[in-house]
């Protein structure tokens, strides 16, 4: 914000929005192969950190992704068919060329939320292409 004037999202702000709004129900945890990276303090960590939800009152299920690649986009498939999920509401991504992007009073909407194309639903299999430093 400025003082006594303008306010607008930190990029931060859309994660908890997205999941505030659609995790309900149980928590579950994808098995994610993607490899991994090494960092000094915690040694080989995972390139990609998955969550999903269940609620079993409604029947919806949301999954959210995180790809820690700084340069690459990682290809992720996850088996569904245990949520019988048969179609796909809404797909969006955070990210930006810039990984140092942000809003600012100048451009209050340089980062936020955007639709993520190719995301498929087939047989239970849902597959999604990360772009590089995405959520």
């Amino acid at each position: 914000t400025e003082p006594g004037g303008a306010s607008w999202r930190q990029t931060t702000f859309f994660p908890f929005s997205v999941t505030s709004r659609l995790a309900r129900g149980v928590v579950l945890k994808p098995r994610i192969d993607a490899g991994t990276y090494d960092t000094a303090l915690y040694g080989a960590a995972p390139l990609v950190d998955a969550v999903a939800t269940f609620d079993a009152e409604t029947g919806a299920s949301a999954v959210f992704l995180v790809n820690r690649s700084q340069t690459e986009s990682i290809q992720v498939s996850i088996d569904v068919s245990g949520l019988d999920a048969t179609f796909l509401t809404e797909a969006v991504t955070l990210h930006d060329a810039d990984v140092y992007a942000r809003n600012t009073l100048a451009d209050q909407n340089r980062v936020g939320l955007k639709p993520l194309d190719g995301v498929l639903l087939t047989e239970g299999v849902l597959t999604v292409i990360l772009p590089p430093v995405s959520w």
